[in-house]
């Protein structure tokens, strides 16, 4: 992406474009406090192949890098500045959460990889955030407790935005019909296991 402020480790990596141009804010932001700092992307998106070379807990096919909404970034500047606690801290407000967060190893089956941030968008990534969720706690909240277009989460996102956010089943068959307002801006994510997340953008109308 031209960028002088981060590099990859080695060769190029790929992101999905929304994802890199969030990326890209967030590496800016912190290098307006700290222009002493250096990061360097050590994974993004990975095939199949990739995975199985890692020889990792996670089998190929079943991991967050498959999407290209993955990225793990590394740290290191001159000025002592604890770095990785301002991402931690501040990445919601660019739609990142921490992946596999400390403490939630027995949920994510994943330790040790807290470098690891998923784009997810402002409005879940802010309910993650302050409600000290990890992904997969977030995603049974919202199958359990808000899965009709009649129960729906409301989050009031890190960038100002009101958003109504809810989840509907898969049907089991082929096409599973689902339930969007016809007057606001919303978007559809499927969860990658059994359904889909709708997020409604409430503060203006759709034209």
């Amino acid at each position: 992406n031209g960028s002088t402020i981060y590099r990859p480790v080695s060769n190029d990596y790929k992101l999905e474009a929304e994802t890199l141009q969030a990326l890209n804010a967030m590496m800016y932001k912190y290098y307006e406090l700290d222009d002493s700092a250096t990061f360097a992307i050590s994974s993004a998106y990975r095939t199949l192949e990739d995975q199985e070379a890692l020889n990792s807990s996670v089998q190929p096919g079943y991991s967050d890098h498959h999407t290209g909404y993955c990225v793990a970034i590394q740290y290191s500047d001159r000025s002592g500045l604890e770095n990785d606690h301002w991402f931690y801290q501040n990445c919601y407000k660019y739609g990142f959460v921490v992946r596999y967060p400390e403490g939630k190893e027995g949920i994510t089956g994943v330790s040790d990889y807290k470098h690891c941030l998923r784009y997810v968008g402002v409005a879940h990534a802010t309910y993650i955030y302050q409600n000290g969720l990890c992904l997969e706690e977030y995603v049974d909240l919202l199958k359990n407790n808000y899965n009709s277009s009649a129960l729906r989460l409301t989050i009031n996102a890190a960038d100002g935005i009101s958003y109504e956010v809810y989840y509907t089943a898969a049907s089991g068959e082929d096409l599973t019909t689902l339930d969007v307002p016809s007057n606001y801006n919303y978007t559809v994510s499927g969860d990658n296991r059994s359904g889909f997340i709708v997020t409604v953008k409430k503060t203006a109308p759709a034209a």
